[in-house]
């Protein structure tokens, strides 16, 4: 038998009897207490209790009602509860995931306080890469001067209006977080960027690596990755690209060097997540 989603509380209809949060003075059923003994009492007993209808009703119209809610939702919707609710909890509020970032939070998510933060969700998602045959390396840096990296390859792309030509991605608007993995070899000090086509700036910046340099040493050479990471809000379609600047000028393996030990090299490497 399939497991019932409770879409209706159980006696949504019927008559029904809320439950005391507290214990109660004349040992009538709550949420502290539970039944109390005095449901067990003889029935010739003066402080017999029998189990009423609307008190079973309403009993199970609060279990059903709170499962039906996780169960269609997530999580619970938020409300106003006694002491406020726990760090790291996790509520639904106007169809937005929200995370409470304090101990007994009391705020509402709809404040815009810092003690609810969205959670971010995904989308949709893409991963493009620069590939190149076994044995072919990454390309050539040129000293100071940012060159476009070469990605060629679609992965994966559950985005709407993205799409990868000529080493640009376009992206259509919304939240996107960014991440990339850039190598280079033997030029030294490098650094890549993750640049707006359509503005003309670098929007996010990749982080700052040292490698050692092919010319000094050119039988020692290491390879690093400048890493990418950020947040992007767009608000129209706009094009992009990784650039890559590199300190000296090394040829066809500036930009990583070749392992030939599969059917294909891959190199620089960008990741986005569409989160809405």
């Amino acid at each position: 038998m399939a497991t019932r989603i409770y879409k209706t509380p159980f006696a949504a209809t019927g008559d029904k009897e809320a439950l005391a949060t507290a214990d109660q003075p004349d040992g009538k059923v709550s949420l502290q207490a539970g039944w109390t003994p005095d449901y067990e009492l003889p029935n010739d007993n003066p402080n017999y209790r029998p189990v009423g209808r609307s008190e079973m009703n309403g009993v199970l119209n609060e279990v059903t009602e709170g499962l039906g809610e996780v169960q269609q939702n997530g999580f619970a919707k938020w409300q106003a509860i006694d002491g406020g609710w726990p760090l790291g909890a996790w509520v639904s509020h106007n169809s937005v995931v929200y995370r409470s970032t304090v101990a007994n939070n009391t705020a509402s998510p709809s404040s815009g306080g810092p003690e609810w933060q969205p959670v971010p969700s995904s989308s949709g998602y893409m991963l493009v890469t620069q590939e190149a045959a076994m044995g072919v390396g990454g390309g050539s840096s040129v000293a100071g001067t940012f060159v476009t990296r070469a990605l060629n390859t679609v992965r994966a792309n559950t985005i709407a209006g993205a799409s990868l030509a000529s080493s640009q991605i376009t992206l259509p608007p919304g939240t996107y977080r960014i991440r990339a993995v850039v190598p280079a070899n033997g030029v030294n000090l490098h650094t890549a960027r993750f640049y707006s086509v359509t503005d003309g700036s670098s929007v996010i910046f990749g982080t700052s690596e040292n490698c050692s340099s092919f010319a000094a040493t050119p039988s020692e050479t290491v390879q690093t990755s400048s890493h990418i990471f950020g947040r992007l809000v767009l608000t129209s379609t706009k094009v992009f690209e990784v650039r890559h600047i590199c300190q000296e000028t090394v040829a066809n393996v500036g930009l990583g060097s070749s392992y030939a030990v599969s059917t294909a090299e891959v190199y620089a490497t960008l990741e986005i997540v569409k989160e809405s």
